[in-house]
């Protein structure tokens, strides 16, 4: 067994790996995040000065920059112990015994620190009484690699271990796994429960048989070599990067790459270029911990692409030396207005049930696209399982994003995904805008208004958003270069669906009325798991342009429902007598193909999956006057 990539050997007392992280958690934190990594892993043990001085090995190989010398001073100790305390100090194992003295600490493994410790001067203390774990110090050249006991709930760096082979951690002596005896406060007997029996056992003892206690040292051995048999089993290497996916930047030469880990990545990384990895730009990593109860931790990864030449095919893959992607392409976003962007569009689109999602695999590797709008609710859902179905469900997606800019609506998801205001660069998953060909997109959160327990501001916030970013879609020379504008909006403004699910809250508090003053012409939807196309349609009035060319010049938005990609909430069901300003609805599972041919033609068609890709409804939007409208009296 060798060790994981990017960790460094030790042969001491055991074998093992350790690798430090410059994350700021808490020791019990840090202890968690080192135990979920598999069996023997755990924070660092060190039982000797050469495991001491090993760690600042580990920190120099990992780039940190620390103000040390370790070969002079790991040698001597010092008086002084007025270094700052307000710098990233590092964790590592020992924490104090329950009940127990000043100096009574422990590793998790059974060990006590008396075969090695490295206190400070004046350490341990216990402040106050409440510090019961232990950091060194790793900033200060003066007293590197002391220890000193300090509050658990403090922020700091931390160090991981990994076992590779079954030694003992420590000699027997020092080595109790079934309590706390290796302390001052003169403990050596220790309760154990065995069943509801309880006895006293002092295995350093002979027995009532005379037989010395090297007995009970060796079963304590072996308890251990149980304890970490498992490591033998697995050694799970979690930094493999998945759920690749793309998104828009702020322009046609950026484009954003994320990704998760399960384990922190020594750097974020993406190599790409036209024909070979010639180019290489790093980014930054967030950690993002699950609201189950498992607490889950996962490792969301960005890298903005810049200076990409707009309209070129790009090689790439994502990850560090911890681990790379498979290799993927993608073309650039044409610069201007002059070309017809080709997009996928839907919502509610689940782990289960997915029906769209092989066809849609398929037509994006052919090159059947440009974009993917996905309008809301995701993987049915993203927190099921304690993040697990989201988890499953973007790597079900991996072979569409990772290919094509995969823009989403704020619903049921978390942070996985990028979106990036085209206005302001800045990244905002609740509500946006981008540009692409002859049109201005702006996705916006239905949920806020869905939500209302929550607060009010994050609703006024995004309407005053909304309206400043529609005006500047309407000064002249920007329509003149983008006529159409498209918004995306998860909960609907209409619907026939028997169960009523729309949300007519959005036209009462507003929105309907922004948007057609706005001269908004589009308006796309989701959360109703069917397909359903209105007729020109604005305060439930229908604005056909005429009887027998309903879509051409009308007078008001059009709207659509397309949330019929497939989850295991299966359709809803239609009203039996649809109102007038519904003029199509279909309830095969599918997506609609939006082709955005010029500045005055638009085509929309539904894809039935259930009828093998037939084409189930079609229209062409015509509008050769986009602008404001006039209030309507």
């Amino acid at each position: 067994m060798v060790c994981p990539r990017r960790w460094k050997e030790y042969k001491g007392n055991q074998t093992k790996c350790i690798k430090p992280f410059y994350e700021m958690v808490s020791r019990d934190e840090a202890q968690r995040r080192c135990q979920q990594m598999g069996r023997g892993f755990d924070l660092l043990e060190i039982h000797t000065l050469n495991e001491n001085f090993m760690v600042f090995q580990a920190l120099q190989e990992t780039n940190v920059s620390l103000n040390f010398k370790a070969s002079l001073h790991l040698q001597y100790d010092f008086n002084d112990d007025s270094y700052n305390h307000n710098k990233p100090q590092l964790w590592i194992g020992p924490k104090r015994v329950p009940f127990g003295g000043v100096n009574d600490f422990q590793y998790r493994s059974g060990c006590s620190i008396k075969d090695y410790n490295r206190w400070h001067k004046g350490q341990p203390n216990d402040h106050l009484n409440r510090e019961d774990c232990v950091f060194m110090v790793i900033d200060d050249p003066m007293f590197l690699g002391q220890w000193e006991d300090y509050s658990c709930d403090t922020e700091m760096y931390y160090i991981c271990q990994f076992v590779l082979d079954l030694h003992p951690p420590c000699s027997p002596k020092f080595l109790n796994l079934y309590g706390y005896n290796e302390t001052t406060s003169n403990r050596s007997n220790e309760t154990l429960i065995t069943g509801n029996t309880t006895g006293s056992v002092d295995i350093t003892k002979p027995d009532n048989n005379g037989n010395t206690g090297n007995t009970g040292k060796a079963l304590l051995i072996i308890i251990y070599i149980l304890y970490i048999t498992g490591a033998e089993v697995q050694a799970p290497v979690r930094t493999q990067p998945e759920q690749i996916h793309l998104s828009y930047g702020a322009d046609s030469t950026q484009m954003m790459v994320t990704w998760t880990t399960f384990n922190a990545t020594n750097t974020s990384t993406v190599e790409f270029g036209k024909n070979s990895l010639d180019q290489t730009l790093a980014g930054l990593s967030a950690s993002f911990i699950d609201g189950g109860n498992e607490s889950r931790q996962i490792f969301i990864h960005r890298v903005m692409l810049t200076q990409l030449t707009p309209g070129d095919q790009y090689i790439y893959h994502c990850g560090s030396t911890d681990g790379w992607s498979p290799l993927f392409k993608f073309n650039a976003t044409k610069n201007g207005s002059d070309w017809s962007p080709r997009i996928a569009v839907f919502g509610d689109l689940g782990n289960e049930n997915s029906q769209s999602i092989p066809r849609l695999q398929e037509e994006v590797q052919r090159g059947l696209y440009d974009s993917i709008f996905h309008i809301g609710d995701f993987a049915y859902d993203m927190d099921s399982d304690n993040g697990r179905v989201g988890d499953e469900f973007m790597r079900q997606i991996e072979s569409i994003a990772a290919y094509v800019p995969y823009q989403v609506n704020f619903s049921n998801y978390d942070n996985r995904f990028s979106m990036v205001n085209s206005g302001s660069g800045l990244m905002n998953n609740h509500y946006y805008s981008f540009n692409i060909g002859p049109a201005h997109v702006i996705a916006f959160s239905t949920e806020y208004y869905y939500f209302l327990q929550y607060g009010w501001k994050q609703l006024v916030r995004q309407y005053y958003w909304l309206i400043n970013d529609l005006q500047e879609a309407n000064q002249p020379e920007n329509r003149a270069l983008r006529p159409w504008i498209i918004t995306l909006g998860h909960r609907p403004m209409y619907c026939s669906t028997d169960d009523r699910k729309g949300l007519p809250i959005v036209r009462t508090l507003g929105l309907e009325d922004v948007f057609y003053e706005y001269g908004v012409d589009v308006e796309l939807w989701a959360h109703e798991h069917v397909y359903e196309r209105m007729w020109p349609l604005y305060n439930r009035t229908v604005y056909n342009a005429s009887l027998s060319q309903p879509y051409t010049n009308p007078s008001a938005p059009v709207h659509i429902i397309t949330g019929s990609a497939g989850c295991k909430e299966r359709h809803d069901p239609f009203v039996p007598n649809p109102p007038p300003w519904s003029a199509v609805r279909n309830s095969d599972y599918g997506y609609t193909r939006l082709h955005i041919l010029n500045a005055s033609h638009l085509s929309l068609e539904q894809i039935s999956d259930d009828q093998n890709g037939k084409i189930v409804d079609k229209i062409m939007l015509i509008q050769e006057s986009h602008g404001k409208r006039k209030p309507i009296p």
